[in-house]
Order: C-alpha cells, then sequence, then structure tokens
C-alpha cells in the first residue's frame, strides 16, 4: 500500500507524517527522491525547520497531506490579478469618489 493511499481527506500533522513513514517501513529520503524532492527539504518540513508556506517546502507539504492542492482551496471570492494590482488602498477610493462629484 502506498503512502498517498494512506493518508485521508483531512490534512496530516508532521507527526502523523512521521509515524506513517516509520509503519510502513519507508525511508524518507527515498520517499524524497522517488518524487523528485530534495530530502533536506522533507527533513527540514517533518522537523518544523520550515513551514511549507511557499516554494518546494509548500510542494512537498502537498504531496505528504500536511496542506490542501491550490486546486482544493476555496477561495470567499475569485482574485482577478489585475484588478488586485490596481486596486486603490483602503479609504482611497471612497476619497477619489467623493472628488469627482
Amino acid at each position: 500500500m502506498s503512502l498517498v493511499s494512506q493518508m485521508s481527506e483531512r490534512l496530516n500533522s508532521r507527526e502523523e507524517v512521521k509515524t506513517l513513514f516509520r509503519e510502513l517501513g519507508v525511508p524518507i529520503s527515498q520517499w524524497a527522491r522517488a518524487k523528485g524532492f530534495e530530502p533536506e527539504i522533507v527533513y527540514a518540513l517533518l522537523s518544523g525547520r520550515v513551514s511549507g508556506h511557499s516554494g518546494m517546502a509548500h510542494h512537498v507539504a502537498v504531496a505528504l497531506g500536511m496542506k490542501r492542492r491550490p486546486s482544493e482551496v476555496k477561495l470567499p471570492r475569485p482574485i482577478d490579478d489585475g484588478a488586485f494590482l490596481e486596486a486603490s488602498p483602503p479609504g482611497k477610493a471612497s476619497e477619489d469618489n467623493r472628488r469627482s462629484q
């Protein structure tokens, strides 16, 4: 049975992932290399030295079921990059609207 098939719908904690590796007898370094990750990043994530918020550690956290895949994340509203980058700071838009009236 593969490591991924052992993971459920809920997110896994660091301790749960480490326990699963031990129970299955799978070396972390072997799993990391098989998935195309640097073992040092996986060890850093599982020890808590890195958070997994971004970069390769984020990809490792997703692969281990510690974070949701980006396609599974439900945003409160869609983000339009263009509008987001052009948005006025809070309060600025209402000031501009008052001046134009």
